[in-house]
């Protein structure tokens, strides 16, 4: 992820009081109409427990 900026890795997870965040990836699914996008292995910040996951600002640019 994007070193010059903060990141919320180690930080409690906003669902679930158990959990922390940290590097990892996760499957998005987007749905338009009819149509389904499964995008897998996108690096993310993810719950250690419920697995919500927070993307960085540099993969929702697309660099």
């Amino acid at each position: 992820m994007n070193d010059s900026e903060p990141t919320p890795e180690g930080t409690q997870c906003m669902y679930c009081p158990t959990g922390t965040y940290r590097e990892d990836t996760t499957t998005m699914t987007l749905e338009r109409d009819e149509t389904t996008l499964v995008v897998k292995h996108v690096p993310a910040y993810v719950c250690l427990h419920c697995r919500d996951a927070i993307l960085g600002g540099r993969d929702l640019k697309g660099a």
